[in-house]
């Protein structure tokens, strides 16, 4: 029961967390380098992280 429920938990988060994020992750940077790189001025790190933080979020609820 324990070992199980690690296994399936530790085996699930960790995938799914890293192959979402790093889907998502390269897709949303290739999509957002240009806006980056044009609002680089402005500041964007304060959207991305709000958009990492957001993706994250989503993807674990749909993981579970």
């Amino acid at each position: 029961g324990s070992r199980g429920s690690r296994g399936s938990r530790g085996s699930r988060g960790s995938r799914g967390s890293r192959g979402s994020r790093g889907s998502r992750g390269s897709r949303g940077s290739r999509r957002s380098v240009g806006h980056v790189g044009r609002v680089c001025q402005a500041g964007p790190t304060p959207s991305a992280k709000a958009s990492s933080r957001a993706s994250s979020r989503v993807d674990r609820g749909l993981s579970q």
